[in-house]
């Protein structure tokens, strides 16, 4: 069976044009908020975080601590879902849908859970979008490692 971990955070996936032409540090913020929204959503166990080679507490600027995290060199499959309010709220632009995944990926790579964003080492289909019965916002990250059979299918 392979290996996976899902994360289901209360926020909504944006579509890219929301913070086009925005100063650089608005989509930094962006992507520190996923991050921080990843690591306080996701499930705790050890098992969760087996996806990580290994973490240490560092110091950091100002005085804070930070957890310094190895990521493993393997490919991973991440399926990200957009849970939201009405079928208006979705992003019908598929080149749109697919970049809304940005400030994802960058954060899961910050966390040590993916390797790199690049194709290289990680396949990620297409984001599906799901009317929320509840009239919530909801993200879904699943995130699978890629086994032994499937490496050896794609080369």
């Amino acid at each position: 069976m392979t290996e996976c971990l899902e994360i289901r955070v209360p926020m909504r996936l944006e579509s890219p044009n929301a913070t086009r032409g925005h100063h650089w540090s608005r989509r930094h913020s962006e992507t520190n908020t996923w991050e921080l929204l990843i690591s306080a959503y996701a499930p705790a166990g050890h098992t969760t975080w087996s996806l990580v080679a290994s973490a240490t507490l560092v110091p950091a600027r100002h005085g804070r601590r930070r957890v310094k995290l190895q990521r493993i060199r393997e490919r991973r499959r991440v399926f990200v879902t957009r849970v939201v309010p009405s079928n208006r709220n979705f992003i019908r632009d598929e080149e749109n849908l697919r970049f809304s995944t940005k400030p994802v990926n960058d954060a899961l790579k910050r966390l040590g859970l993916i390797y790199d964003d690049s194709r290289r080492w990680l396949d990620q289909p297409l984001p599906a979008e799901l009317v929320a019965p509840d009239r919530r916002d909801l993200t879904i990250i699943r995130i699978e490692r890629i086994t032994d059979a499937e490496r050896t299918a794609v080369r």
